[in-house]
């Protein structure tokens, strides 16, 4: 599951207790850094990664599922 704009990680951090491997990515530094804080324990781990909604991880595939997409983030 590719969670854009996870910010602290909410919708993230469930979906490995269902077995879902997880890539959680955010703009802030800090939202990041605060996530990784809550997601002490879960199994598997998250894959957490600073990063911009425009630009989305080059390993995206069919079997990629986005739980969510603000729109605001995007370029007009």
């Amino acid at each position: 599951m590719l969670d854009i704009a996870t910010g602290t990680g909410w919708s993230a951090r469930h979906a490995p207790s269902f077995g879902a491997k997880v890539t959680a990515i955010d703009i802030s530094t800090d939202l990041i850094d605060a996530a990784r804080g809550l997601w002490t324990g879960v199994e598997p781990p998250i894959d957490c990664q600073v990063g911009d909604a425009r630009t989305c991880p080059s390993r995206m595939n069919t079997s990629t599922r986005c739980s969510r997409l603000p729109a605001w983030t995007l370029p007009p």
